[in-house]
């Protein structure tokens, strides 16, 4: 019998694998936590990003609502379902997500970013613009952040604002 203790150690692998792009070794790490410790919220939560980033979003979502029972209060797994959710178009679920992950925890800018994003594919400017800048104050994902809030007022008509995001976005790349 293998120590369930070892699961950390696979999930922790596993990211790391995922950040150098060995995308294949960092799933096999997470199956293999998953099996070792099937009550480990991160290895769902990492295996679900791994999915997310592949664009299978099915497993994704999978992983996000087995990792959420295992800590209720964990923005990111909101965050990351709510990215599910955006990626097929699902935009009021997602929404959803965002509120919650915002909810539990009022500081993180990554669920305010994507929140801005559902604003802007709903045509709901003002909230985009708002939750733009609140993820930006947060400092958060800067260029990312201030080429979307750029693009924003390029299509609101705001051609200096636009410039001024946009070249605060290349200077950040």
């Amino acid at each position: 019998m293998l120590d369930p203790k070892l699961g950390k150690a696979y999930s922790n692998r596993g990211f790391l694998y995922a950040s150098q792009g060995k995308l294949v070794q960092a799933l096999e790490d997470y199956n293999k936590a998953i099996i070792l410790d099937q009550n480990l919220r991160d290895a769902y939560i990492n295996r679900g990003n791994l999915y997310l980033r592949k664009k299978e979003y099915e497993s994704a979502l999978n992983d996000f609502n087995k990792a959420l029972p295992l800590d209720w209060v964990y923005a990111v797994t909101y965050n990351a379902r709510g990215e599910v959710f955006a990626a097929r178009g699902d935009f009021e679920w997602a929404r959803n997500d965002f509120n919650q992950a915002i909810s539990l925890n009022p500081n993180y800018g990554k669920a305010y970013k994507n929140r801005a994003v559902v604003y802007m594919e709903t045509g709901e400017y003002e909230k985009a613009l708002n939750d733009f800048t609140k993820a930006i104050f947060l400092n958060t994902d800067l260029a990312e952040t201030y080429e979307l809030r750029g693009k924003l007022y390029k299509k609101r008509g705001d051609e200096e604002r636009a410039r001024s995001d946009l070249d605060k976005a290349k200077a950040l790349k």
